[in-house]
């Protein structure tokens, strides 16, 4: 995704502008957050998430996207040799694939490629804390403002729901959550894979039936690739799933 760069004064101050306009500065965003209380998120629950000390801009997330618009990094890592090799490895050897393609209809070659792109076969679910995430993206990145109030009001409908703490939640520099990298407003379909009473999509199993689910819902069995490009909207990661998906199969 394309990001609005900002330059080092504005981010001083915190203050950003783009195509001439000027945007709100942090102070003012904290008002406008205020606002997405509902009747699932009452108003004191939404204060005390903005008013906590650890509600803060995040420099190093705005550093991450300019190096990401910078270097405009796609797909290739996932084919070199030591890639596929992970990748056929756990298609071989993680068990519950085959219950997961079984019940949703999925090939287990392409529900590993895109764990392989999602969190990295399990290692890699994220580092930027959530609510600071579309904070800053609101702040400081005009192109998100809508996107970010609607994903931070799913999230702290969901932390509220499940009674955990939203600071204590990582993800992607975008607010992408856990292996599965759902947004919050796709968290609905996480499902319990293992059997254990709760979701988890910390875990390898809940989080790839999870994926499944979501995959079937949006009529993987139709149409495989407009089901992937649901799951993220860009052409180069379907064609990067589908092409994983062959080489780990070989």
């Amino acid at each position: 995704m394309k990001a609005v760069i900002v330059s080092a004064f504005f981010l001083l101050f915190g203050v950003c502008v783009s195509a001439g306009k000027e945007f709100p500065k942090e102070s003012a965003a904290r008002k406008i957050f205020l606002r997405i209380k509902d009747d699932n998120l009452p108003k004191e629950y939404v204060e005390a998430v903005m008013k906590d000390p650890r509600m803060r801009f995040d420099r190093a997330l705005i550093d991450t996207i300019r190096t990401l618009k910078r270097r405009r990094t796609g797909f290739g890592f996932m084919f070199d040799s030591v890639s596929v090799a992970r990748g056929k490895s756990f298609l071989k050897g993680y068990a519950p694939l085959g219950g997961v393609s079984k019940k949703y209809g999925v090939p287990p070659e392409i529900l590993t490629a895109m764990f392989r792109i999602e969190c990295d076969l399990g290692l890699n679910a994220g580092t930027f804390c959530a609510p600071t995430t579309f904070y800053t993206l609101y702040v400081h990145f005009p192109k998100y403002r809508a996107f970010a109030l609607r994903e931070m009001r799913m999230f702290l409908r969901w932390c509220k729901k499940e009674s955990i703490d939203p600071f204590s939640v990582r993800g992607s520099w975008m607010g992408a959550l856990f292996l599965t990298q759902f947004m919050p407003s796709s968290l609905g379909f996480g499902v319990d894979g293992d059997g254990d009473g709760k979701v988890n999509l910390l875990s390898f199993t809940d989080a790839l039936f999870s994926i499944g689910n979501y995959l079937k819902k949006a009529g993987y069995r139709r149409n495989p690739r407009k089901a992937v490009f649901q799951y993220n909207h860009n052409e180069a990661y379907v064609k990067a799933v589908f092409r994983y998906a062959e080489l780990i199969k070989k």
